[in-house]
């Protein structure tokens, strides 16, 4: 464990019955670590990603930018993002708040909803077309979900 991440303490015991002595140490976060663990007043952002790694193209960005697209879903072959990490579009800064892993068919009309769709079935025909040559809907196929949220007025 990194140095100053974690406060160990030593506790000596003494057993009445045989009069032994045993110590026990305990691993806890110390102070300074504690703070960023607990402390929620302070900023959770990671790192800043550019943008284009994570949205596919121009349509998605517009949407986003809109606020009509809070979430989006990316086959879990790369990862593209982690939760606490920020994007900009045109000045506006976006923090990706969470990163699911889950299969295709965990997806439901509230999911679709968030990725701009009316429906579940309106998203995997947008799917269909936005994926030409041969997309199939998988249910078992491996996705990862991020959710995320403009940081900035």
């Amino acid at each position: 464990m990194s140095a100053g991440l974690v406060h160990e303490t030593a506790q000596k015991f003494v057993s009445s019955s045989d009069k032994s002595c045993s110590t026990v140490t305990h691993l806890a976060p110390s102070p300074i670590a504690q703070r960023f663990l607990f402390d929620e007043s302070l900023p959770t952002r990671m790192g800043t990603i550019d943008a284009d790694a994570l949205l596919p193209n121009e349509r998605v960005k517009e949407a986003i930018r809109d606020g009509d697209v809070v979430q989006l879903t990316r086959g879990a072959g790369s990862e593209y993002a982690e939760a606490g990490d920020a994007f900009e579009l045109d000045g506006r800064t976006f923090e990706v708040i969470e990163v699911e892993a889950r299969k295709l068919g965990d997806m439901t009309d509230g999911d679709a909803e968030r990725e701009g769709s009316p429906s579940l079935d309106a998203y995997k025909a947008r799917m269909k077309r936005a994926h030409p040559g041969g997309f199939e809907w998988d249910d078992d196929a491996d996705v990862l979900t991020y959710r995320f949220e403009r940081t900035d007025s």
